[in-house]
């Protein structure tokens, strides 16, 4: 998965599988966990 940032959250990037279709957001490096 690639981190975009949306239009129209220019401050939040969202992981994204295909085309452009956002899911939930990217965490910084630490994604693995979840505190």
């Amino acid at each position: 998965k690639s981190c975009i940032c949306a239009l129209s959250y220019p401050a939040q990037c969202f992981c994204v599988d295909i085309t452009d279709f956002c899911y939930e957001p990217c965490k910084p490096s630490e994604d693995d966990k979840e505190n």
